[in-house]
């Protein structure tokens, strides 16, 4: 049986901040204690109150990584305001309009660099210190009430479906928090972040979990873009923990000073995308841990072993119950699903009972743990009907071939099959993806055999599956 959430964020943040010199927001211009922390957070508390807000109004957060955020998401979590973080080069002017009006959000704040093009009607920028210098402005009238018991409001990547709002409980986020915390909690120990703190992933484990247990948070500035300033801020910190996408591992193990830094963490996740062959018995040389899960998670569905790695892993299931549908799609539920969509009609709510498919095809290993196989969209239909479950042949060559780094099966836009490859020595043949397809195999025409580098991946490191390799591509020939 699970333990209950015992304590709220008033509780947890009174205790870790106030008064106290730990955790520390190392920023490139500014260092801030978590007392000065708590005493802005203090200052967005009483101008929220004092212009209105009401516990479930809805704000936009479009500010940077750094200590405005910070201070608003404690005041957000202190009075129960529903923070919605978004993206600060998503808004300009329509983008500011158009958030309020889907959100239903009383008041939008970004920085004053973003501010330009914006209209000042229910918008709002803080002053330099991260905290209101001045009054508010007016609040936007909400037309869909409040949602008390809505903490945040973070929009999806898309990468299982089209990007949509989902709507996640105090409850929800500290459950996460609370059962990954005895594995994942930098306790006492120095973040660098670099995930972005508007996705599930970088404010929940990432952020807040760092400001409940950590020592130093060092923030780098470009989100890990600029590598050689990452690895300047990691030599010029005592960095213990760090979580990061694949893409962004790879590129550190392609640099010397990158591996090293890799190797001498104590912990963090490597989440958002399934890892690779290479990049897995890379990782093994680390302690980190995989960890996988959804914004619908909160996002928090599984978790591996440090360094214990394969293709694809994703750890097992921890603070939720899992299985596996008979389509091969994980499911989950448990007090880390969500409590709904928000569409432009308000809060959609789900059953809380119900079981939340993840639409992703896994598979259960020998060990216990999950393995990606791909996701159920990433199917395709032939022109006489017949779908076609990509993701289950791409697998069933990965197994039989464990050379093979990456492998794409498509429609060639007609009425046959292609296949994008790429693969060390003893690749299968052409014959041989033929019998791995079996009565489908008449139908492949091409099979291309491509370099490591000609595929077109996504910030996170996974293939692109929309556009999955760069032009002109660099053909390798066959064996």
């Amino acid at each position: 049986m699970r333990e209950p959430i015992t304590a709220g964020w008033r509780e947890r943040l009174h205790a870790r901040l106030v008064g106290q010199p730990t955790p520390l927001l190392v920023l490139p211009d500014h260092i801030w204690t978590a007392a000065s922390l708590w005493a802005g957070s203090r200052q967005w508390v009483r101008a929220l109150r004092e212009a209105g807000l009401e516990r479930g109004d809805r704000v936009v957060c479009a500010l940077p990584a750094g200590a405005a955020f910070v201070q608003l998401l404690i005041a957000s979590l202190w009075d129960g305001y529903t923070l919605a973080p978004v993206a600060p080069r998503d808004v300009d002017e329509d983008g500011a309009e158009a958030l309020l009006a889907m959100l239903d959000a009383r008041l939008l704040v970004l920085d004053s660099r973003d501010v330009q093009g914006v209209r000042p009607r229910h918008c709002f920028v803080p002053g330099d210190a991260g905290w209101p210098d001045r009054s508010l402005p007016p609040l936007r009238v909400a037309t869909h009430g409040v949602t008390p018991d809505v903490c945040m409001l973070l929009r999806t990547s898309g990468t299982s479906g089209a990007p949509t709002w989902i709507a996640l409980s105090d409850a929800n986020v500290l459950a996460v928090l609370d059962s990954h915390a005895p594995f994942v909690a930098p306790t006492d120990g120095c973040v660098l972040s670099v995930l972005p703190w508007y996705h599930a992933f970088g404010l929940v484990l990432g952020l807040l979990m760092a400001l409940l247990h950590a020592r130093e948070i060092v923030r780098d500035p470009d989100g890990g873009r600029d590598l050689q300033l990452l690895l300047d801020l990691a030599n010029s910190h005592p960095i213990t923990s760090m979580d990061l996408v694949p893409g962004l591992a790879t590129r550190l193990f392609a640099e010397a000073r990158g591996a090293v830094l890799l190797r001498r963490l104590n912990g963090g996740v490597v989440g958002g995308a399934p890892v690779s062959a290479l990049l897995a018995t890379q990782l093994q040389s680390t302690r980190l841990r995989v960890g996988y899960g959804q914004t619908e998670a909160a996002p928090g569905i599984a978790l591996g072993e440090p360094g214990t790695w394969s293709a694809r892993v994703l750890g097992r299931a921890i603070g939720c119950d899992v299985r596996v549908d008979a389509d091969g799609v994980l499911a989950f539920r448990g007090p880390n699903a969500c409590l709904g969509r928000w569409t432009r009609d308000g809060l959609e709510r789900r059953d809380s009972e119900a079981w939340l498919r993840t639409g992703d095809l896994v598979e259960t290993m020998d060990d216990g743990d999950y393995r990606f196989i791909g996701r159920a969209t990433d199917s395709f239909k032939l022109s006489n009907g017949r779908m076609v479950q990509a993701s289950h042949y791409e697998n069933a060559i990965r197994l039989r071939w464990p050379s093979v780094r990456e492998v794409m099966l498509r429609s060639n836009g007609e009425d046959g099959i292609e296949m994008l490859i790429t693969s060390d020595a003893n690749a299968p043949s052409d014959a041989d993806v033929r019998t791995v397809l079996g009565a489908l195999g008449e139908r492949l025409g091409v099979v291309t055999r491509i370099g490591t580098d000609a595929w077109q991946r996504t910030a996170k490191g996974e293939v692109d599956r929309r556009r999955p390799v760069k032009t002109p591509i660099p053909v390798r020939p066959r064996a």
